[in-house]
């Protein structure tokens, strides 16, 4: 994905649409204590990078239409790679969206579960690279293996090994979205079809998870 160039500004607004959900100019200034400019502007530049469309306009008694803008969903990328899981709000939106039946991110069922054992950033690196670390996240936590884990932005901290407790309760939370999973390794699998080292972590994995 290509990468854009978010001054904070774009940053607020992004992580307030996430947070809010569709919101006008006016919401977003009155809650977030931006100025009305700062914010018309920011957000008609994050409509032309393809981070924000608009998704509701009707006229207003000013005889202008109102706007309610949305995240895209290479805006919503954007939000998560911007902002930190250990914020409570965040957090406490990311447990919604883990529920939502599909979620908005393969990976999002999984969040309770790291929450749960403190390691959100963590999370957070594996789900905006998620391809490529996936393979290695799952055999190094579930086989009691470390492997270096190969992400293209962002610093790697690793967290402690799982107790055979919560390897169980990560299998389960996995194995409750079993259909969902089988998709997410087999897109990975087209998409990883050059390393060689996750590919054979892939087919360890699909046979621990899934019997395949």
């Amino acid at each position: 994905m290509q990468e854009v160039n978010l001054d904070d500004f774009h940053k607020i607004i992004l992580k307030a649409l996430f947070l809010d959900g569709e919101s006008t100019i006016y919401e977003i200034e009155k809650k977030w204590g931006l100025s009305h400019s700062t914010v018309h502007k920011k957000t008609h530049e994050l409509l032309k990078m393809g981070l924000l469309e608009v998704k509701e306009e009707k006229p207003f008694r000013t005889g202008l239409n109102l706007k309610r803008f949305g995240l895209t969903d290479k805006g919503f990328f954007e939000a998560l790679k911007n902002m930190n899981f250990e914020d409570k709000l965040v957090a406490d939106k990311l447990d919604e969206l883990a529920e939502q039946n599909p979620p908005p991110h393969p990976l999002l069922p999984l969040w309770p579960f790291f929450r749960e054992i403190r390691a959100q950033n963590f999370f957070k690196l594996m789900l905006v690279n998620f391809e490529v670390a996936l393979p290695h996240l799952l055999i190094s936590l579930l086989q009691q293996e470390e492997t270096p884990f190969p992400f293209e932005q962002g610093e790697f901290k690793p967290i402690k090994i799982l107790s055979e407790e919560q390897q169980k309760s990560l299998l389960e939370k996995i194995k409750k979205n079993e259909d969902l999973y089988q998709k997410i390794l087999t897109k990975i699998e087209l998409n990883i079809k050059n390393y060689e080292v996750e590919l054979r972590n892939l087919k360890k994995i699909k046979e621990l998870l899934l019997g395949a």
